[in-house]
């Protein structure tokens, strides 16, 4: 119920129509990189970070939460959220931990300064975009229209439910896209002919006037998009699902044996899985955007082994914002900063899964590509 009523402010058509405002919020971030110039390296991933909360945020609420305009590139709504992601799997297994999360907000004043501001933007920051909206329906987006409809039942339109959804959009519209564009940064420095070849993809755009759309029909990019999406999925933990209302029969891929898992079982499964099989994706450990091309083209049935968005009822609904940023932004990263960037002190390493908590972590912690613009 609460999927579809939210979800058709994410259809690909709403999308299109938005694509102007991530144009120029891209271009923001484009312009802000670039004034780095002799300012020394940064992590772009934070960059990142500042362009996805600000695109979702302003989508959702009707205004950005100004990261992308802030001097620097932290704090960003994912340097708050990192100790919520520590603890997440606490929560997930400890039931004292999940009671004594449901008092969080009185607890907060010492857990420390990121929980702290973690709890400040669940009960007083995300409560403040949604009245604002609420109360200038023109400018409110989405949560205005929400409320104003009858998608939802009364009781689903409290604050309290409001502020959750509000934290859900920007917790899961943040890290995971800023996760992607920044593995597609760290490969187009680190391999000059990828690069080369995809300039060569995007001759002859203007990248004042990028169009998603257009962006789409250009193989090599779209290559690089889906290959990044393969090993940066964004979000890596393992998915809960339960079948209520049916037994599962599970199959071996050579049919000689064969499971039932009883309906009401939890079930899950991180989509590295999938992505890390060879026999799906051969040389699963090399990022090799040749592997989504056939004669050149885009080989689309290899898309159906992709679970980076989940599939079916429960598949992640910001799919086509996600998309939608990552053309525009890749595109104008090709085109305007990375003539200019190099890599810093970073190596594949900053960049590979080792475990997760929800989202991909290395061996140092979250993923990082630090980069100098010249």
């Amino acid at each position: 119920m609460r999927k579809g009523a939210i979800s058709r402010f994410f259809s690909r058509n709403q999308m299109l129509k938005l694509e102007g405002e991530v144009l120029d919020m891209a271009q923001m971030v484009a312009d802000k990189m670039l004034s780095w110039a002799g300012k020394g390296p940064f992590d772009v991933k934070e960059a990142f970070n500042c362009f996805t909360a600000d695109v979702i945020s302003q989508y959702a609420f009707g205004e950005p939460m100004g990261f992308v305009a802030q001097e620097g590139w932290e704090p960003n709504f994912a340097t708050w959220v990192k100790s919520f992601l520590r603890s997440a799997y606490m929560m997930r297994h400890n039931v004292v931990a999940r009671k004594l999360a449901q008092v969080m907000p009185i607890m907060a004043d010492y857990l420390g300064e990121d929980v702290k501001t973690v709890m400040r933007q669940m009960n007083v920051v995300i409560p403040g975009y949604i009245r604002a909206a609420l109360s200038n329906p023109e400018k409110g987006r989405v949560f205005a229209e929400l409320v104003q409809s009858d998608l939802l039942p009364e009781e689903e339109k409290t604050m309290y439910r409001l502020s959750g959804e509000g934290f859900n959009f920007l917790l899961a519209g943040t890290e995971t896209t800023a996760a992607t564009l920044t593995v597609i940064t760290y490969y187009l420095l680190s391999q000059p002919e990828m690069y080369k070849r995809l300039m060569e993809d995007l001759e002859g755009l203007d990248p004042a006037k990028l169009k998603w759309t257009e962006l789409e029909q250009r193989p090599y990019l779209w290559a690089i998009v889906h290959e990044s999406l393969r090993v940066m999925p964004g979000v890596s933990h393992r998915s809960a699902r339960i079948a209520r209302d049916e037994d599962l029969v599970y199959r071996t891929r050579d049919g000689k044996k064969e499971w039932v898992i009883p309906r009401g079982t939890p079930i899950g499964m991180t989509s590295m899985i999938n992505h890390w099989d060879p026999e799906l994706f051969p040389d699963p450990d090399e990022f090799k955007p040749e592997r989504w091309l056939v004669d050149g083209q885009p080989n689309h049935k290899l898309q159906k082994f992709l679970i980076a968005f989940g599939k079916g009822s429960r598949s992640c609904i910001g799919e086509n914002l996600a998309y939608c940023e990552v053309y525009l932004m890749a595109a104008i990263m090709a085109i305007r900063v990375l003539p200019r960037a190099k890599l810093h002190e970073t190596t594949v390493e900053d960049i590979s899964y080792d475990h997760d908590m929800i989202v991909v972590q290395t061996k140092k912690g979250s993923i990082s590509v630090r980069i100098k613009i010249e």
